[in-house]
């Protein structure tokens, strides 16, 4: 147990083999520009998603749809891909189904990932829905290592750029060949979150991506350390999402709560959005 627990740990915060009272002090305590605690050992979930109903909410509610773009190449090749992949031609068939799917939720405000396939989804949707959108680089995808882009995502090297990851999830400075850290990430959901939160809109749709998806829903309204579970269900419990799967989440307005998170994930929608989905 104590090698498993040496191996998790991120190897720079360690003195031989233990992690440093002052440094997990520091990294417990640090707070993101927006003034939420990103960990803290000794507090609980701001809001758990599961086991809840949304009316319970009170204040102004809102509705956010995260939508994950359309398909690409590499989406089909299992390939890790940059920001630059566009959308194939049966990529954007599928987003005409989830316009459809949307066009009766009556969406009044989309905002999209800065990348490329992000970017043609969003257009598609603004197009038909008679809107325009912003761009918000916070729901981008994970950055990985350069070494890591053009492999499959079940290679070798994929998975112990995941394991290192993982390892380094409290290492602040830990920036493997360009690769973005969990903790940054972490901040990166804090942003979306109070995004949405503060958007005039009552129905908000979100373009983004799979595993940044999968990661929103698992800590949006939790600030403990990330534990293995954590990881590997925002890492992989959601990546059966398929292209332009949809996760329709409630919230609360920041303007009716300062830093309560009160964020519920009503339904996880699959296309052809035939009634079909997961609680």
């Amino acid at each position: 147990m104590s090698e498993l627990k040496t191996f998790l740990a991120p190897p720079s915060l360690q003195i031989d083999g233990v992690l440093g009272e002052k440094a997990m002090a520091f990294l417990l305590a640090k707070e993101s520009p927006a003034g939420d605690t990103i960990y803290n050992s000794r507090s609980h979930p701001r809001s758990k998603l599961s086991g809840h109903s949304a009316t319970t909410l009170v204040g102004k509610t809102k509705e956010v749809f995260f939508i994950r773009h359309g398909q690409t190449q590499m989406n089909l090749r299992r390939i890790h891909q940059g920001p630059d992949e566009p959308l194939t031609p049966a990529g954007r068939e599928g987003v005409r189904q989830a316009i459809a799917f949307l066009q009766d939720k009556e969406i009044d405000t989309l905002v999209s990932s800065n990348y490329l396939r992000a970017r043609q989804t969003a257009d598609m949707i603004a197009e038909v829905l008679g809107t325009t959108y912003s761009i918000e680089p916070s729901v981008r995808e994970i950055g990985r290592p350069l070494r890591v882009y053009g492999r499959h995502h079940f290679s070798w090297i994929s998975l112990r750029y995941f394991i290192a990851l993982y390892r380094n999830r409290l290492n602040l400075l830990w920036d493997e060949a360009g690769a973005e850290n969990l903790a940054h990430v972490r901040e990166r959901v804090r942003d979306a979150r109070l995004m949405a939160e503060s958007l005039p809109g009552k129905r908000i749709a979100v373009v983004s991506h799979g595993i940044f998806m999968g990661m929103f829903a698992e800590t949006v309204c939790y600030d403990k350390p990330l534990s293995l579970f954590k990881f590997l269900k925002g890492l992989i419990g959601h990546r059966q999402i398929p292209n332009t799967g949809i996760l329709h989440f409630k919230c609360e307005s920041n303007e009716s709560h300062e830093k309560k998170c009160s964020w519920f994930l009503e339904e996880t929608l699959f296309p052809p959005y035939n009634g079909e989905s997961t609680k």
